[in-house]
């Protein structure tokens, strides 16, 4: 099969050691969910990390805001004193960067004392709502959940019912039956995502490819129209294309994988493989891929039709990015809207616990970082870095830093400091 993906294939194949559990469901346990590359194989706790939320454990703080990193990890609090809880993160259908999550999830858990197991459901989701079910009647007592965000109101109501407020949702936000948020949050401003995405492939167009015209170009966004954050990055993209090209409407495609085969990799190169046949008179190609696998899909049927030379892709992600840079490839696969797992794992997996423990509700966590689109609750909102292959080694450097796992064994950090948390969305 394509090289990328038969890549993809064989790195989860090694990652992983699958049992099956009671519910039919496949677990990888702690000390087997390690990642490729330097950033998660055979990392460990190597240091305190960065004391930026001392004090913040605990029932004695009142103040509970995001701007004061609540939530994240106590560097001044002993966990190690306290129970020892089970903890859980089901994904219903899992991938490179769900294990790439998972380890990080891991290294938090051993910080704050827990039992930690992950769970893929192979893409059922009932075997999803039986896990959950068999693993709280087994004393998990919180949740970390990465559903089909189709089925996220069954899936809520069932999380609220076995563990109160200790659970997160994880790569998209939870919401009820009416459609409404309906717990905190950690994420990204989307529409801004797809915003860099294009001015990222428009700028590296005008710069590297000789003669560039957009008379001669066009821009390919791929969608997952079934998620509402993942679809705003294509609003972002479209409105910045046009704002660079008036008029130039024709030259955008949307295309999306909802409507033809899911959200796989496989889905993206076909879409992207009959696009690029079909408007064989499109010299230059500027792709934003959206997430990893539709980026890798693309990049597979470029390749294909020869037009690497010529076409630039982007993506938010990016840990497929890295593995290609790490087994030296260098591609027309240039950059990506990143933040590292660490990172975007530590405020989930301390909100959760800090829930769990009953230091705070899901109501008052957070609430400096509600927004329009919250219903109330609080949408904490993380930093992102454009990731290309002469920053990335850094960048990772740098989480090693405030994490304080060896997650990147790249070598000296430079001593650059990276933004954590944004403002709140409007």
């Amino acid at each position: 099969m394509k090289r990328a993906l038969a890549a993809v294939l064989s790195l989860i194949m090694a990652l992983s050691l699958f049992a099956c559990s009671d519910g039919g469901t496949q677990e990888v346990s702690q000390t087997s969910s390690h990642v490729v590359g330097g950033h998660g194989e055979n990392s460990e706790d190597i240091g305190m990390g960065e004391t930026i939320a001392d004090g913040t454990a605990g029932v004695q703080v009142v103040n509970k805001s995001a701007e004061n990193f609540y939530g994240f990890y106590d560097n001044s609090y002993d966990y190690s004193s306290e129970e020892r809880y089970s903890v859980a993160y089901i994904v219903q259908t899992s991938g490179v960067l769900y294990e790439a999550f998972s380890h990080a999830f891991s290294l938090w858990a051993g910080r704050y004392n827990c039992e930690y197991a992950f769970y893929d459901c192979a893409g059922s989701v009932d075997r999803f709502l039986a896990e959950m079910q068999a693993l709280a009647a087994e004393g998990v007592k919180g949740f970390l959940l990465d559903p089909d965000s189709q089925f996220y109101p069954r899936v809520t109501e069932l999380a609220e019912e076995l563990v109160g407020d200790a659970w997160m949702g994880c790569m998209s936000y939870p919401y009820g039956k009416d459609g409404l948020m309906n717990h905190p949050y950690v994420g990204f401003d989307q529409y801004d995502f797809g915003v860099r995405q294009a001015e990222y492939v428009i700028n590296y167009a005008k710069e590297n490819f000789e003669g560039f015209s957009i008379k001669d170009a066009a821009m390919i966004n791929i969608d997952w129209s079934a998620d509402t954050l993942l679809h705003e990055r294509g609003t972002g993209a479209r409105d910045t294309f046009l704002k660079y090209y008036p008029g130039e409407d024709e030259r955008f495609f949307n295309l999306d994988t909802a409507a033809s085969g899911g959200m796989t990799e496989s889905a993206a190169y076909e879409l992207v493989n009959a696009t690029v046949k079909r408007y064989s008179d499109i010299k230059y190609w500027l792709i934003c891929g959206t997430i990893n696998q539709f980026a890798l899909g693309a990049l597979d049927a470029v390749e294909e039709n020869g037009l690497q030379e010529t076409s630039v892709i982007t993506c938010c992600g990016g840990t497929a990015l890295i593995n290609l840079w790490d087994s030296g490839e260098d591609t027309c696969f240039k950059s990506a809207v990143y933040t590292a797992q660490p990172i975007y794992a530590e405020p989930i997996f301390g909100a959760m616990y800090y829930m769990m423990r009953g230091w705070c509700s899901a109501e008052n966590i957070w609430s400096d970082y509600e927004n329009s689109r919250s219903n109330g609750y609080g949408w904490l909102i993380l930093a992102s870095f454009c990731i290309e292959r002469d920053n990335y080694q850094d960048y990772l450097e740098w989480v090693d830093w405030h994490s304080g796992f060896n997650w990147s064994e790249y070598g000296e950090w430079s001593g650059t400091k990276y933004d954590i948390v944004l403002p709140p969305l409007d």
